[in-house]
């Protein structure tokens, strides 16, 4: 008889994760779960935080931050499917791999934000004189624009969504300039708008936009 059998035995209740801590394999603990004890994961979670945590910052580049989160929503993920667990494998084998995705997914996602916010981020330069800030556009270079090389990509469709979603006059200004490439002095032309309005819609338009995008990315 193990000792977390006999810890049951003698005090009469389901042991706890302290009690088969030491005594049972991952598989086992696997199927204690699936069997209806839950706290089981407990054990599971303390065999693997560290050794997780430690691959999700190596993936990451060092972001502990980023670290924590990928290993919190693994270990989420993890009990989530622990149902489709075939035990045709070690657990460990299966975690891990199941870790490594989670941490591509995450980097892929970061990488997506990055270039659409690459965009974002620079089509406004904040200049300050004296004690006065003004939010000035700054035209971009035509060769160099990530919402047009995503336009036709996978993420294509959020951004779409979200520009669609922008009021009238901040959404016809954006894809005049990001769309089809145009300056203020054209976009003025076209709009019958002044710079100064145009400007406003666009810096409008943008922080609305880093809103709207990144917690759809899950960021």
């Amino acid at each position: 008889m193990t000792r977390c059998r006999a810890t049951e035995k003698q005090s009469g209740r389901e042991p706890t994760a302290n009690d088969i801590k030491s005594v049972l394999s991952d598989e086992q603990l696997v199927k204690m779960i699936l069997n209806g004890t839950p706290e089981a994961f407990d054990v599971l979670v303390r065999r693997y935080q560290r050794k997780a945590l430690a691959v999700a910052l190596n993936m990451t580049g060092g972001n502990i931050e980023d670290a924590r989160d990928i290993t919190q929503d693994v270990f989420v993920k993890v009990f989530r499917s622990l149902k489709g667990f075939r035990f045709e494998s070690l657990f460990s084998t299966w975690f891990y791999r199941m870790l490594i995705n989670q941490c591509h997914d995450f980097n892929r996602r970061k990488r997506l934000k990055n270039l659409i916010f690459k965009r974002l981020d620079f089509v406004f330069k904040s200049k300050k004189d004296d004690n006065n800030h003004e939010e000035e556009w700054v035209d971009q270079d035509r060769n160099n624009n990530p919402l047009k090389e995503l336009e036709r990509s996978e993420i294509g469709i959020i951004i779409k969504k979200a520009v669609n979603q922008l009021p009238e006059g901040q959404k016809k200004v954006f894809i005049l300039k990001n769309y089809l490439d145009m300056n203020i002095n054209q976009i003025a032309e076209i709009t019958g708008m002044a710079p100064g309005t145009i400007k406003s819609h666009l810096f409008r338009a943008t922080r609305k936009l880093r809103e709207n995008i990144g917690p759809v990315l899950g960021m």
